[in-house]
């Protein structure tokens, strides 16, 4: 997979930028720089054709200000966080040789509603390393909560419960502290001096400039910390163990990569980018300057073939095909389909995606029956407008809330591919005028699933999906679309992917 043509120009122009942009150590941390679209208005702005961005003194100097009272009030939340770690006795022993830490995201409110520790990203990796009795340590990115008491719970619970849990409060140093806290305080000044060494005539750069400055109202700590967390790590790790980690290109990602290295580490890090993304994340994509710099994993491991780079044997990182451990119901069995069963309507976990989609099925409420799976981060009484009377919202697994239904719609989500997987069509709601993400490979369109920009034309796009081809045709094509974006997370293709099998290299 590489970026589509509308958006390789810009991808170029950052990696242009980037290259100069990351002898900095400050600017490695820059979530604009990631290609993140979190100022989702560059990429909107940018395709729209809309003139180039001016920034004037008085809305640089409010980002700057904003960016220090956000960022302060984050690093001193830090410092209380870990000095309530210190107080709480949580400790946990640093890996020793031949032991795999896993890193990964960890929502702590979730942790503690449920009272245990948990890893929900890596599968089945647990218990095929506990069957050969390798040592695990658990590095979680913690996120969800900035209150401190919800921290002091948690690190009760880890240290009651035993768990193996390594925090960026437990490997940050008090002199890495001071680090962190001058990281945090010249941002502002790099981004202005590289913002200054743009190039004024280039379309591209001067919407990377804009964003760069409106990117300073954001926190940037969590990269900051992350680096310095993991250089303390690198510079006690043996070169045997093993670093998996959750992997998306984000700020976060590169930082701990470079801080690994920069801690001394010369073992191998892995990536593992199991998810299904769009050709539109231009984050997820493979960037060689991001290896010259040190900022990737050694080996990349992606969800299915689709997912592989174009250009594989270009840069220092190594892609493979691995297990994709958060879809293992796909290939348990497949959804059964109803040609007059209802839609069910598969919303984001992005606020103008979910927009979107609800505006555009409105000619459907009088038509046909309709539910709705909300994101489990969202709040579905905050669309309850959008929704028909007595609306109909299904929870649970995915699997049994597309169970008997005729398609699914949805836009900005990759639940829709999981649904094509599983034997359900799908629609993909689009705006002409938006900047739009599709999770849907080529392949199947028109038979699988389609897109719909018009809201009159979707009920339409339904009756076309619904008498497209024969069973066993659609039944070949389904398998055929599942194994070209999922892999099978069998203990063979864990022990594989990432090189668990004793004294592999």
């Amino acid at each position: 997979m590489q970026p589509p043509p509308h958006l390789r120009t810009l991808f170029t122009a950052f990696s242009a930028v980037n290259r100069k942009a990351f002898v900095t150590r400050q600017l490695r941390f820059n979530f604009v720089l990631s290609k993140v679209p979190a100022e989702t208005s560059l990429f909107t702005d940018y395709l729209s054709g809309k003139a180039i961005p001016k920034t004037t003194l008085l809305e640089t100097a409010a980002c700057i200000v904003r960016y220090y009272m956000v960022n302060m009030a984050l690093f001193l939340f830090f410092c209380l966080t870990k000095l309530l770690h210190i107080i709480s006795g949580q400790r946990c022993q640093i890996p020793g040789p031949d032991s795999v830490i896993l890193d990964s995201y960890c929502v702590v409110p979730r942790i503690l509603k449920s009272g245990v520790f948990a890893d929900s990203y890596f599968g089945d990796i647990a218990h095929v390393l506990e069957q050969q009795r390798t040592p695990i340590v658990y590095l979680p990115r913690l996120y969800g909560s900035r209150n401190p008491l919800t921290y002091i719970k948690l690190f009760v619970l880890l240290k009651e419960s035993g768990a193996n849990v390594l925090t960026e409060y437990q490997l940050i140093s008090p002199r890495q502290l001071l680090s962190l806290w001058w990281d945090l305080l010249s941002m502002p000044y790099h981004v202005l001096r590289l913002c200054g060494d743009l190039d004024p005539t280039s379309r591209e750069q001067a919407f990377i400039r804009h964003a760069l400055i409106r990117g300073l109202r954001s926190g940037h700590l969590d990269p900051c910390s992350r680096y310095w967390a993991a250089m303390r790590l690198g510079s006690q790790l043996d070169a045997t163990a093993k670093p998996i980690s959750w992997y998306e290109n984000q700020s976060v990602d590169k930082a701990f990569s470079r801080g690994l290295r920069d801690g001394g580490f010369s073992g191998r890090h892995y990536g593992a980018q199991l998810l299904v993304w769009p050709a539109t994340l231009l984050n997820t994509h493979r960037d060689t300057v991001d290896e010259v710099y040190d900022m990737t994993p050694d080996i990349v491991v992606v969800n299915g073939p689709y997912f592989l780079p174009d250009d594989d044997n270009d840069g220092q990182s190594v892609y493979r095909c691995g297990p994709s451990m958060r879809y293992k119901h796909i290939f348990e069995r497949a959804a059964t389909r109803n040609l007059q069963g209802p839609a069910t309507v598969l919303l984001s976990y992005f606020h103008d995606e979910t927009l979107r989609t609800l505006q555009a099925i409105r000619p459907l409420f009088s038509k046909i029956g309709l539910r709705f799976k909300f994101h489990p981060a969202t709040n579905p009484q905050r669309y309850r407008e959008f929704l028909p009377e007595n609306a109909t919202i299904v929870t649970g697994s995915l699997i049994s809330a597309i169970e008997g239904s005729s398609v699914v719609i949805g836009s900005g989500t990759g639940t829709l591919a999981e649904a094509v997987a599983l034997g359900i069509p799908a629609i993909t709601v689009e705006s002409p005028d938006r900047f739009c993400h599709n999770y849907l490979p080529p392949f199947g369109k028109g038979i699988l699933w389609e897109v719909c920009s018009a809201p009159e034309r979707i009920d339409t796009v339904r009756s076309t999906l619904l008498s497209a081809t024969s069973p066993q045709q659609r039944e070949d094509m389904r398998r055929q679309f599942r194994d070209l974006l999922f892999r099978d997370p069998t203990e063979e293709a864990i022990l594989e992917a990432f090189d668990l099998r004793p004294n592999a290299a």
